[in-house]
């Protein structure tokens, strides 16, 4: 695929900001985070983006949960590749990171997507590579 390394690499710039801000543990609840940025940016994509991870996880989240102690639980991060923002995501932030970061990581998350997003556009259209991903 042509621009599998943009893709990637606008994954992984999500991942990079939840790994920070997930860096503290609270509490026995186990998080299993999986970000994904699908095109279509209607609330029904997300919700079958966000049914798509629990299911991949579901397998997983039942082996962590016969093994640890504490609830284990499948949390999608759901960024629109056009920068919109899962409402859903809402609930996952405020359980990872600080009242006053929050409105900072959902900036940042966005800004990110968006930010490849266009150099993925860019490539596109120029045959010109933006950034190295």
């Amino acid at each position: 695929m042509r621009y599998s390394s943009l893709y990637m690499a606008r994954h992984n710039s999500l991942v990079a900001r939840i790994k920070k801000a997930a860096a503290v543990k609270k509490g026995t609840t186990t998080l299993i985070i999986d970000a994904t940025v699908p095109f279509d940016n209607r609330l029904e994509a997300f919700k079958v983006a966000a049914a798509e991870k629990v299911t991949k996880y579901e397998e997983l989240r039942r082996e962590l949960a016969e093994s640890s102690v504490g609830d284990v639980t499948v949390v999608p991060l759901i960024v629109g590749a056009l920068g919109s923002w899962d409402p859903g995501n809402d609930d996952l932030v405020k359980r990872i990171c600080s009242r006053s970061y929050r409105s900072l990581l959902r900036k940042l998350c966005v800004s990110e997507v968006v930010s490849f997003t266009r150099d993925i556009y860019t490539e596109h259209i120029s045959g010109v590579r933006a950034r190295h991903g």
